[in-house]
């Protein structure tokens, strides 16, 4: 069996046409159930060494990453791509596969 993540960027609703989102992203992360406990383990402890003192609410947001808002803020930009860096090295340790697919919007506007 394997979990998988699933996450999208990019989504305006039935506005195709938004100039400031032209791409519809999907994402899914595909994980083995054998390594998703390290997994989760790996990740919690990357958060805790890069964010320590963090809220009771975290969440890792990509987009906050690149474009600190609240907690973010207090990091610098390298700081922030080395914890997204951590996070990738975590995945492709594992092994872990990802498929995307992007849509542009434009084409299926009526």
């Amino acid at each position: 069996m394997h979990l998988i993540y699933l996450d999208e960027s990019g989504n305006t609703g039935t506005n195709l046409s938004d100039p400031q989102q032209p791409v519809f992203v999907l994402v899914a992360l595909i994980v083995p159930e054998a390594v998703w406990l390290n997994l989760e383990k790996r990740l919690v402890e990357s958060i805790q060494h890069y964010f320590p003192g963090r809220p009771h609410d975290f969440e890792v947001h990509a987009n906050e990453l690149l474009n600190p808002r609240g907690f973010f803020r207090a990091f610098p930009m390298e700081h922030r791509l080395n914890f997204y860096r951590s996070w990738l090295s975590i995945a492709a340790s594992l092994q872990l596969r990802l498929v995307s697919r992007a849509i542009v919007k434009k084409r299926y506007s009526a």
